[in-house]
């Protein structure tokens, strides 16, 4: 009976489909999650792009500013100028524009990413209400320190210290967001907790 048959073979599938789905929900939940978050943000943030249309946007030129301050407390002759033409913020020093910061050099991006994943990925509230905001201040200072550093490469080793420390630091900060994920699924995130086998929680 070959109409039974394809019945039978659509029915199995379906059935394979639905264990598939039970089987790694959580997985699946995260990544729906993840996907959203990321993409509802990412919206957002184009928005407020939006109203810089014939300036330095506010977060990049807040960056650049800092990093400027961190470099004079350090000791150098260093200054932050907006440059709406371009819409960036010059960091430089002893009077010699160094490094552009510009929309994807602030940190937001990268803020984005990781807020995108802690909600994803299941945890306490309490430990996510001081993770997040405390993860969101430590990627921000450390783009700022990376800004900085990247000011004071090319003045200390020019053009080719730039394009170096650049792809360095940008690794970094990568790996900083890593790092924090990694404290989060270990420490406070509760996925690990779940049996991807059934689905269900385990002991």
């Amino acid at each position: 009976m070959p109409g039974f048959s394809t019945k039978f073979k659509r029915f199995q599938l379906l059935k394979l489909a639905q264990n598939i789905f039970f089987k790694f929900r959580p997985i699946f939940n995260f990544l729906l999650i993840f996907i959203l978050t990321f993409l509802v943000f990412s919206v957002v943030y184009d928005l407020y792009l939006h109203r810089f249309e014939d300036k330095t946007d506010g977060m990049s030129a807040y960056v650049g500013r800092q990093a400027a301050s961190l470099l004079i407390v350090m000791g150098f002759d260093a200054f932050a100028t907006d440059m709406h033409a371009d819409k960036s913020t010059h960091v430089g020093i002893d009077g010699f524009a160094r490094v552009k910061v510009i929309e994807g050099c602030n940190g937001l991006s990268v803020m984005i990413l990781f807020v995108a994943f802690l909600l994803g990925f299941p945890g306490k509230l309490k430990s996510m209400a001081w993770f997040l905001p405390a993860g969101l201040l430590v990627i921000h200072f450390f783009n700022i320190l990376r800004v900085a550093m990247l000011g004071w490469a090319v003045y200390r080793f020019g053009e080719t210290g730039y394009y170096i420390y650049k792809e360095l630091f940008t690794a970094s900060i990568y790996l900083l967001v890593l790092t924090l994920w990694f404290l989060w699924v270990q420490k406070y995130g509760s996925f690990n907790k779940v049996n991807v086998c059934n689905g269900n929680e385990g002991p």
